[in-house]
């Protein structure tokens, strides 16, 4: 008979998530939200736990404040959380030290969350040896091993000195390994894809997905080791063949309003967005792919997915990926008066390691004529994300509110959609990366007349959409002066 512990099936389900103090609830693989109490029996025992289909599987990451620290001072670990409730305990086990290396703080314990970030803080012991060799302290969570993260601990008697390096142009760079440097981290960030352009009767473009996040911590590294770097550039945003953004076209009863032009062939769609990636010695180490662009290969509405990651877990420790949100779609028809906005930067989940606040989706646009006056707004960038670790996931961006707020009197809005918020926004960092472009307005936006004439014309829009936002890659790294 099964034990209870994640893994485990119930009701053919697999269970995700053992809910708070592990007895009142248990989350389960379905493919739809709901709850219902049932008995269920493990290894002999049996109890009555609420069963809750899950679709979304809980997320944990584990961070450092630190990569490498001296005896006496504290280390801080950040447990991370997703769909977890609150008042739910982690157990976690410290490894690479002794009960004897700490005057706070346990080897043993618990987290108990409480909002999606928690802290615990240990102080490492002082002793009066000198010379000792380093120690790797390493905070792993007993259900999700996976997520962890390690410090490496220094005689007392050692300098240590950080520093970090970015790369904010894109294309291909180098760097060196400096003396005295042991261990690096490494953030890379790839490229959000470009929106879609509006295009007539074709429609509003969508937003563009955002790119993907690829972390590895603690990587091992020799003075003069070779890294190379790959920034990927934002994709271009999706064009249309018109010079003008506002036209009128035909009667009310030409045909041409029932037909999809301009022709696909004379529309540049909209770019993926390049993948950020970081090698030691020719040997990948993360890869955080771009997001493709807003559109598809026929059609100008569908929106991007975001990017894909690839980490290398051979090398580092704590390895974190999400891939880029997917940019919002479009909208066709003579109802297309909402562009879509991009999708923001590492929005998905990883389960390698946990999650990394993402950016939020651009909000959604809006497109309408009214007799002579037309309003093109397209869709907001999708949220991009900083190059500092764990963090809180941007929100979604406002969306553009209608044109015309008022008929008596008659009163117009030209505001605009806005971006999504930053993830992982840290006050380090100003910049956000990898954040997918908005879709353009278009589509048969409004109906105008002559006065005194039965001559009626369609109204179109064409505006292009917005490039996605450049990836980036940060190298943090301790110097350790003996």
């Amino acid at each position: 008979m099964a034990e209870l512990k994640v893994g485990s099936t119930v009701n053919s389900n697999t269970i995700l998530h053992i809910g708070n103090m592990n007895t009142d609830s248990l989350y389960l693989s379905g493919s739809s939200t709901g709850s219902n109490s049932s008995l269920v029996t493990f290894s002999g025992s049996s109890n009555t736990f609420t069963l809750i289909n899950h679709p979304s599987l809980p997320s944990y990451s584990v961070s450092a404040n630190v990569l490498n620290t001296l005896e006496g001072n504290t280390v801080a670990f950040t447990l991370q959380t997703d769909n977890v409730e609150s008042g739910t305990s982690v157990p976690y086990t410290i490894t690479g030290i002794s009960s004897a290396d700490l005057s706070s703080g346990s080897l043993n314990g618990n987290f108990v969350v409480s909002g999606s970030s928690n802290s615990l803080a240990f102080t490492l012991t002082e002793d009066a040896s000198s010379g000792e060799g380093p120690e790797t302290m390493t905070l792993s969570l007993n259900d999700f091993p996976s997520a962890s993260a390690s410090v490496v601990v220094l005689d007392s008697s050692i300098e240590i000195t950080s520093g970090e390096q970015f790369f904010t142009t894109t294309g291909l760079q180098y760097w060196t390994v400096p003396d005295n440097v042991n261990y690096i981290t490494v953030y890379a960030v790839g490229g959000g894809g470009g929106g879609a352009p509006g295009a007539s009767s074709r429609g509003c473009g969508a937003g563009g997905g955002g790119g993907a996040v690829a972390v590895s911590h603690n990587v091992s590294v020799t003075p003069g080791d070779n890294v190379t770097v790959v920034v990927g550039s934002g994709g271009w945003a999706g064009l249309n063949p018109y010079s003008s953004r506002f036209e009128r076209v035909g009667s009310y009863s030409s045909a041409v309003n029932d037909s999809l032009y301009p022709p696909w062939s004379d529309i540049d769609p909209a770019e993926n967005g390049g993948f950020s990636r970081v090698s030691l010695n020719d040997i990948d180490l993360v890869s955080a792919n771009g997001g493709n662009g807003g559109g598809g290969t026929s059609d100008i509405v569908y929106g991007g997915t975001g990017g894909t990651y690839t980490i290398n877990t051979s090398y580092g420790s704590n390895h974190i990926g999400n891939s880029g949100g997917t940019g919002e779609r479009g909208t066709s028809g003579e109802s297309a008066v909402r562009p879509g906005g991009g999708g923001g930067a590492a929005s998905g989940y990883s389960y390698i390691g946990g999650g990394y606040g993402g950016g939020g989706q651009g909000g959604s646009g809006w497109g309408q004529a009214y007799g002579t006056r037309h309003k093109g707004a397209g869709g907001g960038y999708g949220g991009g994300i900083d190059l500092y670790g764990s963090g809180p996931s941007g929100s979604q961006g406002a969306d553009a509110p209608p044109f015309i707020t008022s008929y008596n009197p008659l009163t117009y809005n030209y505001t605009s959609a806005y971006a999504g918020g930053t993830g992982s926004d840290s006050a380090s960092q100003a910049t956000a990366y990898g954040g997918g472009g908005g879709g353009g307005a278009g589509g048969k936006s409004g109906l105008y007349s002559y006065s005194g004439s039965s001559t009626h014309y369609w109204s179109y829009l064409n505006y292009s959409g917005s490039a996605g936002r450049q990836g980036a890659v940060r190298i943090a790294y301790s110097t350790i002066t003996m």
